[in-house]
């Protein structure tokens, strides 16, 4: 079909469970100046975002459902054009995407080979890889370079390139982890181990540096950390002679327990005068190989999950209701949210089937969020961020209050102390206090290990804000999953 559209074109693709990538291959410069995307949403609307990346999203939450990131062409020399104009024009079923190419860059002789569009569909935006690539350069710092598909470190025509690696997602870590303090008397010591993959046929000699700021082009710090070294070693691979490893040795709790960062390292060559570069692959690469990887070591000790004599909610958690009262402020309903969506999200990527909804009726909801003015007894004290309350119906159609320790319940109702949640609490803190008592509805019970879920606040001792390998075992352990 596309032969006699278009003659000088081929269309391929390449899909899996979390992404659809879509590349247009320009044998020849092409007649046409634009080529057109029918997108079928499926009733959900879209909004392009200020990167050119498209965002499809719930209506009702905001959440995101789909993303389309930023395009961008390529030759086979792996130079990269991200002038590509994007518009999102609304049709009957859903949305037209237009990419208009630059004709400059594709008609210039320095192209080599075929030419290639590359878009990329998927359902989060955070699904491709757990490192987001950047490069800025002088110059440049006003562009953003997502998705491509290899950066530049060193200097090339006269040129100098700088990496930014963005650390997006760090890995989950098991039950009763621990990241030692590099500088401490422990045998253990907790550190980060970055690899990447040189596509050039000679090494140069990079420095590493830690981000220190937010991931804003024009104003993006860095600084050069003691405990980082760096390393690289000699290997035969397809597109490439080296693979370089970085230790990062006083980073990872830093990443665990700051909240809401982007974390992240910089590269530069140690000698920007001279002219030499590699070529690294990106987390956007094709060969997966070849793709940047980051592992966290960690030391694993003390009990790993803690639960209620083995009573939980009646009817599993494959699905399960929650509903907010209007007495919840929005940025405490924000936080709810969010807290259960962590939840699901780390259950379902832990093979536990399960569906937590929200509804707009506390009439049969599983859980329930109120203020604390709101409670028949007991509300939470004045020191108190929330506490959960659980019930059992009765063959009467009353209701009875039930201690987790003695018997399973049908419902959970949890009551916020939101003066005091205002005034103690950021929102990361909100978000893990909800996700915390959210806990306690399933089943478990009080941890003292920093960095479980389970763990009381308590002016900061909890270092997480979203569920840890010991508050995932505890679910699996009460509902038949291990």
């Amino acid at each position: 079909m596309y032969e006699s559209v278009l003659p000088e074109t081929n269309i391929r693709y390449t899909m899996d469970c979390l992404h659809v990538n879509g590349e247009i291959v320009l044998n020849n410069v092409p007649e046409e100046d634009c080529y057109i995307l029918n997108l079928d949403t499926k009733g959900l609307p879209a909004r392009l975002n200020e990167d050119k990346s498209i965002t499809v999203y719930d209506p009702e939450t905001g959440e995101e459902e789909f993303y389309i990131k930023a395009p961008f062409m390529y030759d086979e020399n792996l130079e990269e054009c991200h002038n590509i104009g994007v518009e999102l024009v609304e049709t009957e079923i859903g949305y037209d995407v237009i990419l208009t190419l630059d004709k400059e860059w594709i008609s210039s002789p320095d192209r080599v080979g075929s030419l290639l569009l590359d878009y990329e569909i998927s359902n989060s935006s955070q699904s491709t890889s757990n490192i987001d690539d950047t490069y800025v350069h002088p110059g440049d710092y006003a562009k953003q370079h997502w998705g491509e598909i290899s950066w530049k470190v060193g200097v090339q025509n006269g040129q100098v390139y700088r990496a930014f690696l963005k650390i997006r997602k760090l890995p989950e870590l098991p039950a009763g982890y621990c990241l030692e303090d590099p500088n401490s008397d422990q045998d253990e010591h907790s550190y980060l181990h970055l690899t990447l993959v040189n596509g050039t046929t000679t090494t140069i000699n990079i420095q590493e540096y830690g981000i220190d700021s937010d991931w804003s082009p024009d104003t993006i710090t860095w600084d050069k950390h003691n405990n980082m070294n760096y390393t690289y070693y000699g290997d035969s691979f397809a597109f490439g002679v080296e693979r370089h490893q970085i230790w990062v040795h006083d980073q990872p709790e830093r990443y665990y327990t700051e909240k809401g960062k982007y974390h992240g390292l910089m590269f530069k060559s140690t000698d920007e005068t001279y002219q030499d570069w590699n070529q690294m692959y990106s987390g956007n690469y094709s060969g997966a190989s070849s793709r940047p990887y980051i592992e966290v070591h960690y030391t694993v000790r003390g009990k790993p999950y803690l639960y209620y004599s083995g009573h939980m909610l009646y009817g599993d958690i494959k699905n399960v209701s929650y509903y907010i009262h209007s007495s919840i402020n929005s940025a405490n309903t924000t936080a709810i949210v969010n807290a259960i969506n962590s939840w699901q999200y780390i259950l379902q990527n832990n093979s536990v089937n399960v569906n937590f909804y929200r509804v707009y009726s506390s009439a049969g909801a599983t859980v329930s969020f109120f203020d604390r003015s709101y409670a028949f007894e007991n509300p939470p004290g004045s020191s108190e961020s929330a506490n959960t309350q659980l019930f059992i119906k009765l063959a009467t159609g009353n209701t009875k209050r039930v201690s987790a320790s003695e018997s399973s319940w049908d419902y959970a109702n949890i009551f916020l102390n939101q003066s005091y949640i205002s005034n103690r609490m950021d929102h990361f803190d909100t978000q893990g206090t909800m996700a915390h008592e959210f806990g306690h509805a399933l089943g478990l019970q009080h941890m003292d290990y920093p960095y479980a879920l389970m763990t009381q606040w308590d002016n900061g001792f909890r270092k997480v804000y979203y569920p840890q390998g010991a508050d995932i075992i505890g679910v699996k352990k009460l509902y038949g999953y291990l």
